[in-house]
């Protein structure tokens, strides 16, 4: 006798969805076999293809956050840059060549140097006599002490043992490993050139007061290997800043107090212009690149595919700000919202006229209360505290089942009652 399975809500909407029904198959006095595995065939297409799809919308979901975190942060960093009104303050140093570079604290004058430089501060070098590494004998076998003494400082001294096993590189490596753990201000170094070996020894710090000299105690190594020999004398710098002769030990020099620092690079033939000023086109770069990482969030915020409502409405209050509540304050420096797009407009001329004439205001502007650099930087905080699902849709087996009906031309609940069918029957398995 056979047993007949039940019936799986034969009045409901799901079984006038899917004739015949896998049960109604089973159930038959002359079961149609060929439409059960055809049933079960369309099945596992169907779910095999909603799968791959969930997968495909995972992938790219992932792909969003990214972009998403990536764009706030970038978005915060130019926001709290333009927040912060020591920002609009700050003076930068420019020369009229490059053998002078430096910066400027907050607290700088605006003012003009005219500098020149005769001698660039300089090291001590030392190059000893060239070896064959691979080859013996460079240096008497024993232990050899020498002394080396920076300056008017106290004299250190080392030792090393020399073996009749040791290559010339290996004995020149002892001498440098030697020289570089006495703590003598000295960097000691085995170099090459043309497949010979030498000992370079340099004085650590600039200046004419870090010269050094280096003598054998016991041995003759350093006489062998010819460390006394210089290539390069310690000096001092030599320059003028309008008109008044310095010197330096370094080539970091100060003015204003210390709130002016120049780096002297190399020897001038003439007078250079320093110019201590505000930057104005430092402003507007910043303002650009704000400009430009609001509008690649505003675009991502602005897709109703993967945002949520709540993300939709995240930039609201920056679009009132330049759009409505200060539009007038804000178009008179070049600032602007595009009314079609929501997007951010900067005209660079109307920003860069602005800051010539009234920085303060622009100042106020962008890192005031209430100003636009403070306005999206509590925004992009908040964005980047929330959990990202509040922002961004997460992809769901439904989205799956959707993409799938576009394909096959079936409505999403036809295949969810195949997928109840093809359970169920996995069930009683």
């Amino acid at each position: 006798m056979m047993i007949k399975l039940p019936e799986l809500s034969t009045n409901s909407f799901w079984s006038s969805q899917y004739k015949p029904s896998i049960t109604s198959i089973i159930n038959s006095s002359d079961p149609k076999f060929s439409q059960l595995d055809n049933s079960f065939r369309s099945l596992k297409l169907l779910t095999r293809m909603s799968v791959q799809n969930l997968q495909s919308q995972q992938q790219q979901y992932r792909q969003n956050v990214v972009d998403f975190t990536s764009s706030v942060s970038s978005v915060n960093s130019s926001a709290k840059t333009l927040a912060t009104p020591n920002f609009f303050e700050r003076k930068y140093v420019s020369a009229s060549s490059d053998a002078v570079t430096g910066e400027a604290k907050t607290g700088a004058k605006t003012a003009q140097y005219s500098v020149s430089i005769s001698q660039v501060a300089t090291t001590q070098r030392n190059e000893g006599t060239s070896l064959a590494g691979s080859a013996y004998g460079g240096v008497a076998t024993g232990i050899s002490t020498l002394g080396i003494q920076v300056g008017s400082g106290s004299e250190r001294q080392f030792s090393v043992n020399v073996l009749s096993t040791d290559t010339n590189k290996q004995v020149l490596n002892k001498f440098a490993s030697a020289i570089n753990n006495s703590e003598t201000g000295i960097k000691a170094e085995v170099k090459t050139k043309n497949n010979f070996q030498y000992l370079s020894l340099e004085s650590k710090e600039t200046g004419g007061t870090n010269s050094f000299t280096i003598r054998d105690i016991s041995g003759s190594a350093g006489a062998a290997l010819q460390l006394g020999n210089k290539v390069q004398s310690a000096a001092d710098a030599q320059y003028t800043v309008n008109g008044t002769a310095y010197q330096s030990s370094t080539n970091k020099v100060s003015l204003d107090s210390g709130n002016v620092s120049l780096n002297l690079n190399k020897i001038t033939t003439g007078v250079i212009k320093v110019e201590i000023d505000q930057d104005d086109s430092k402003i507007v770069n910043e303002a650009k690149a704000l400009v430009t990482s609001y509008n690649s969030l505003h675009d991502i915020l602005s897709n109703s595919d993967t945002i949520t409502q709540k993300g939709s409405k995240a930039l609201n209050s920056v679009e009132s700000l330049v759009g409505k509540t200060r539009a007038g304050e804000f178009a008179a420096i070049g600032i602007s919202l595009e009314k079609n797009t929501g997007d951010l407009k900067i005209d660079e001329k109307k920003l860069s006229a602005a800051l010539a004439s009234n920085s303060e205001s622009v100042k106020n502007l962008f890192a005031g209360g209430g100003g636009l650099g403070k306005t999206i930087e509590r925004v992009t905080k908040e964005l980047s505290s929330n959990p990202v699902n509040n922002y961004l849709k997460s992809p769901s087996t439904m989205d799956a089942l959707n993409y799938t009906a576009q394909i096959t031309g079936n409505s999403w609940m036809m295949q969810q009652n195949n997928l109840f069918q093809g359970l169920f029957v996995n069930m009683m398995a």
